[in-house]
């Protein structure tokens, strides 16, 4: 008998279906930077995590909000030797960093995955739904973006802005980008942009003190 022409291409179809290997949700996941650390250890079960970046539970001068909560996961740093001896399915890192690590793992077969930047609260939308589809967790990706929206909507911000310095050790500041945009919403204004920096782009305490802030943020209150 004659098999109907529709009955046939859906036939093949449904065979090459069966055929092609499902998508297979990397199980041992590296990620070599604090940035990305965050990322990982919220999508991902820790089971599924071979490692993170030793920065994970740095707290100086690294401000890590997850070093209370990665005891037991082994922390590495950016070396091919260090990377390869926890056997990962996928690395994660930033694009354009290390990018002689980023030849080894692909002359060793291990897939890297390059995060863009994010610069705005979209970008971190976009970021964190690529890393949900990528590890297999969108569901999870979708839960931590309705929790940030949630709480900006919780934000209540005031006016007129608050004028706010955010003063890291050594004396840097910082401005521009993501950070000026959950400070807006909080009803703040960032002036990080507006001090009187060096060439180093650190900024005196003097300056401070001769321009003081309405707010100042200080990276830890052992900074102060």
């Amino acid at each position: 008998m004659r098999l109907k022409h529709g009955w046939h291409v859906a036939f093949i179809a449904t065979a090459l279906m069966q055929a092609a290997p499902a998508f297979a949700a990397p199980q041992h996941v590296v990620s070599l930077l604090v940035c990305t650390d965050e990322y990982v250890f919220r999508l991902l079960p820790r089971e599924r995590i071979a490692a993170l970046s030793y920065l994970a539970a740095d707290r100086h001068p690294v401000v890590s909000t997850i070093a209370d909560e990665v005891k037991g996961i082994p922390l590495i740093r950016q070396t091919a030797e260090a990377v390869l001896a926890q056997h990962p399915d996928l690395v994660v890192t930033y694009q354009g960093v290390n990018q002689n690590l980023h030849e080894l793992m692909r002359a060793a077969g291990v897939p890297v995955l390059d995060i863009p930047w994010a610069n705005s609260l979209d970008d971190v939308r976009r970021v964190t739904r690529l890393l949900g589809e990528r590890l297999g967790e969108p569901a999870r990706a979708d839960a931590l973006l309705a929790q940030m929206d949630r709480q900006l909507a919780a934000v209540h911000a005031v006016s007129p802005p608050v004028a706010t310095l955010i003063y890291e050790p050594n004396g840097y500041v910082t401005a521009d980008g993501v950070t000026d945009e959950i400070m807006a919403a909080s009803g703040l204004r960032n002036v990080g942009g507006e001090m009187h920096q060096t060439r180093l782009g650190t900024v005196p305490v003097e300056s401070i003190v001769a321009m003081p802030p309405e707010l100042l943020i200080l990276n830890d209150s052992r900074e102060a």
